[in-house]
């Protein structure tokens, strides 16, 4: 199998075991836009074998980070090698966004996605929560879809534009990168908005 060309970081599994289920959660950053996409597709080919035999143990599954794929990446590693394969895997984001249980106003209250392109003024889900079927299969435990959810604090969020102001939803707002200022003052903490949901034993 083909090598990457250079070092990369490695992907943290963690095995949480409650009752009698196991669900092992990978800590993704992928290589970034830099890097071909045949890196980031190693990177997700990895991680299917695992899905793929946690899935053959009964075991759930869980890939959440910055994965680093945009929008039109073709081939697209994520839906190639995870979604649209053996790994069978869901993206918790996109169930969200497509439910019809949950109401206009909760999409909308949260920004677009986690990362704003500020070139092409356009939001992309660098940042990913990947289940498997088993957490939405309605049986044991279970993700919760409606508790999916992207953290815009005030502090360090920003208008994507000049005629947004703070009285109007998150959804018009972006993240505020990290930045020193120098004598001990700083400024903003991430360019990409921080993910969460909820699984419910």
């Amino acid at each position: 199998e083909r090598h990457l060309n250079k070092a990369t970081r490695n992907i943290l599994e963690v095995t949480l075991v409650v009752g009698h289920e196991t669900l092992k959660l990978y800590i993704n950053h992928w290589p970034s836009q830099s890097n071909p996409t045949s890196d980031r597709m190693h990177a997700a080919r990895t991680i299917a074998k695992f899905v793929e035999s946690n899935s053959s143990k009964g075991y759930h599954s869980v890939v959440i980070g910055d994965l680093n794929v945009k929008n039109n990446e073709t081939p697209n590693p994520i839906n190639e090698a995870l979604i649209n394969s053996k790994a069978e895997m869901l993206d918790l984001e996109s169930a969200f966004r497509n439910s019809d249980d949950i109401s206009r106003a909760k999409k909308n209250s949260i920004p677009p996605s986690s990362y704003y392109y500020r070139r092409g003024n356009e939001w992309s889900k660098l940042d990913r929560i990947l289940i498997s079927e088993s957490l939405l299969d309605g049986i044991s435990s279970e993700a919760v879809v409606e508790s999916f959810h992207i953290y815009a604090h005030p502090n360090y969020s920003t208008p994507v534009s000049a005629e947004d102001d703070r009285g109007r939803n998150f959804d018009t707002w972006k993240p505020v990168r990290f930045d020193y200022l120098g004598d001990g003052q700083s400024r903003g903490a991430s360019d990409h908005f921080p993910i969460s949901f909820q699984i419910d034993f």
